[in-house]
């Protein structure tokens, strides 16, 4: 059966909220440093600034490599303070470097940004994406859809360098 209400993925299982915190915090000290080298190198740092309050919130999370453009899936609430581009601060390999954030929360297009990562790591990393298997076979794009609604992409581009980086080549 490949319908949207038996796909072969689901969301993978999140960490206890303790564990996440613990984690966090330790990304949080040790990315700026240069024992960043320790920790994976998909982890970055980004500062947002709230919209509302006017207070900077630095955040952990993993980036892609989408078509050379670094990116970063998430459901997250954090998403609307850069919703219509917003300038961000990103840490990553140990240096804070000023970025543009672009969301995009495009259903369609979000999904394909899901496909395309699927793609690229396969069924045996589907975690990288927030995934587990249920079934060994690739979603189809409705069966997929269906799995990544609600969620989005944020696209950092770093500033003044002319190109987004770092791409998988410079990783």
């Amino acid at each position: 059966m490949s319908d949207a209400q038996n796909p072969p993925l689901e969301p993978a299982s999140h960490p206890p909220k303790i564990a996440a915190k613990i984690a966090g915090r330790a990304f949080t000290l040790l990315l700026g440093t240069p024992l960043y080298r320790f920790l994976p190198s998909d982890v970055i740092l980004l500062t947002v600034r709230n919209r509302e309050t006017g207070e900077d919130r630095t955040l952990t999370v993993e980036h892609h490599d989408v078509n050379g453009r670094m990116a970063v899936l998430t459901s997250s609430r954090w998403r609307s303070n850069v919703r219509g581009g917003a300038r961000i601060v990103v840490t990553h390999k140990g240096k804070r470097r000023p970025a543009h954030a672009e969301l995009v929360e495009d259903h369609d297009e979000v999904t394909r940004v899901y496909q395309t990562l699927l793609n690229q790591y396969g069924l045996d990393n589907v975690d990288r994406i927030g995934f587990a298997i249920k079934e060994h076979r690739n979603p189809t794009f409705e069966e997929l859809k269906a799995l990544v609604a609600g969620n989005a992409v944020v696209y950092l581009d770093f500033e003044g360098s002319g190109s987004p980086e770092p791409t998988a080549e410079s990783r």
